[in-house]
């Protein structure tokens, strides 16, 4: 028989009044039994975090504030006012246990995406053995409230169980770890040299393409899709560091120095870590494209200004729009933008150009103008605009291919679409840079006029935008010195390394010992379990 705590306690917390006629009255956690059972099992499953001392202090409040004061909780009104500061605070705490992104970021993003993609987001989150459960655990409750039984002990236990656990978790050396890594990446640095007098000159393309991994390759079966067979070069292990755009594009206009903190890319760097402004040193006339607009396209082009050093973006005036993003803004078709680019700069006279392009085709939310259900195929729906993309960038590679130039293009991802969920995160969420969406398919390809094109070289080792920068000072010191790749004559063995380390704002994955760890929001790590 479970024992019978002799307060009575209201939806809320404990009552210190029992009910007349009582001397002692029956003792009952009410929904608070639910909300910490429920925090525990979602824990145990991998689903949460969960900060000890946190819930400690607010299962103290909840339960023994009521009978240290019995006077502040006499009337109704003071009870109704602590259960809704309680209620108030717990969502606060679940929020902090979950591996949602930050409550601002989520405000700030709350009235930018549509109507069908909120709905189409959270189904992401069903999940009908965990809500089986829920609803087993909230039945146990409700059970437990009715015939007055005290499962506070349990919950009691149960929180300060996995307290005690936490604290005897054997806790690795990482915070240590990735200062050390921070501190060897800033001693790295990219030059890239002025071509040589009279030396052969090429162009530059560089295509950052919005939500393409190789796990969300796997998932609609287009890993081995004969697009990649364009390149010259091909990465395997190539890791994009953030699961966001903005970040994403600034890595890309700083890849000429050493990975840099979230933080640290917000904020001024020596002006070698520019790659734009340096292709301007070595005679390049450096242009910005993006095939869509909007007020995320307008932050991220002013961010990639400001702390990218790029250009205002190629005017989009007179296009038409194929497609929408999540938020309903338009966008342009990427062979008609890159075409329409690349005639302008035949037209221009200029020896050397280059250009960032980036693309949000694959974004989750982008749907062909006029499709309404859109969200009733995830998969299907990017299986469709990634076969779409590939056939326009193939033809882009033919349209180059039938100038007199060379172009040297570089195409990569910012990050992945996240299209298979985990345990920790939902599907379509990125605030969590895990590897299946930060690990993405990087190539190369050299189009060299009047030559025949290279075998393929896949790299597999762990690599980052250091080997974007390496390679395109290869090709700057050796174009036009023969008829092989630029690069072949400094070796693609020596293409630089980084370890794995991927983050965002609140966010840090880092791979330690063989092992990788995550933490969020300034919690603890905590070693992947998937």
């Amino acid at each position: 028989m479970i024992a019978k705590f002799p307060y009575k306690l209201n939806h809320f917390g404990f009552d210190p009044h029992p009910r007349s006629g009582q001397n002692r009255a029956e003792g009952k956690l009410g929904i608070w039994n639910f909300y910490f059972l429920a925090k525990i099992y979602l824990y145990l499953g991998g689903y949460i975090d969960f900060h000890p001392l946190l819930n400690a202090l607010f299962f103290a409040g909840v339960v023994l504030l009521p009978l240290w004061l019995p006077r502040l909780f006499a009337s109704r009104a003071s009870r109704l006012a602590f259960g809704t500061i309680a209620g108030f605070l717990a969502f606060l705490l679940f929020w902090k246990d979950s591996f949602f992104p930050p409550i601002g970021t989520a405000l700030a993003f709350a009235d930018k995406p549509s109507a069908a993609y909120v709905f189409h987001f959270l189904l992401g989150y069903w999940n009908p053995w965990v809500a089986l459960v829920l609803a087993l655990l909230l039945a146990a409750s409700i059970f437990a409230l009715r015939y007055r039984l005290a499962l506070g002990p349990v919950v009691f236990f149960l929180v300060a169980a996995v307290g005690v656990h936490d604290l005897l978790r054997p806790h690795e050396p990482l915070d240590e770890a990735v200062d050390r890594f921070y501190a060897a990446e800033a001693q790295k640095k990219t030059m890239l040299p002025v071509p040589a007098s009279g030396s052969r000159p090429f162009d530059i393309v560089i295509l950052h393409v919005c939500s393409l991994s190789w796990d969300d390759l796997k998932v609609v079966g287009l890993e081995k899709h004969p697009f990649f067979a364009n390149f010259d070069l091909l990465f395997t292990d190539f890791n994009s560091v953030t699961s966001y755009s903005t970040p994403a594009t600034l890595r890309v206009l700083r890849s000429t120095c050493g990975q840099a903190s979230h933080l640290g890319i917000y904020s001024d760097a020596d002006e070698d870590c520019y790659l734009l402004q340096q292709l301007r040193r070595t005679g390049y006339s450096t242009q910005v494209a993006f095939n869509h607009e909007g007020k995320l396209s307008k932050e991220m082009a002013e961010d990639g200004i400001r702390w990218g050093k790029a250009d205002h973006f190629f005017p989009l005036t007179g296009m038409a729009p194929e497609s929408r993003n999540f938020d309903e803004s338009p966008l342009y078709n990427n062979y008609a933008l890159l075409e329409r680019w690349w005639k302008t700069r035949l037209a221009s006279g200029n020896e050397r150009a280059m250009l960032y392009f980036n693309t949000s085709t694959l974004h989750g939310g982008a749907h062909l103008i006029g499709q309404t259900d859109w969200w009733k195929q995830d998969e299907l729906r990017y299986q469709k605009l990634t076969n779409h993309l590939f056939d326009d960038l193939s033809r882009f590679f033919s349209l180059l291919k039938e100038s007199n130039r060379d172009v040297l293009v570089v195409f990569v991802p910012e990050h992945g679409a996240a299209l298979r969920g985990t345990k920790i995160q939902a599907k379509d969420l990125r605030d969590i840079p895990l590897p299946p969406i930060t690990k993405v398919p990087v190539g190369l390809k050299y189009i060299r006029h009047g030559s025949v094109p290279a075998k393929q070289t896949v790299v597999s080792t762990p690599t980052s935008f250091q080997a974007i920068a390496y390679l395109l000072a290869a090709a700057l010191r050796s174009h036009g010195s023969g008829d092989g790749a630029p690069w072949s004559s400094t070796g693609i063995e020596r293409i630089p390394t980084t370890p794995f380390l991927s983050e965002n704002e609140s966010a840090r994955v880092f791979r330690f010992e063989g092992t990788t760890h995550y933490t969020v929001k300034g919690g603890s790590w905590h070693p992947l379990r998937e």
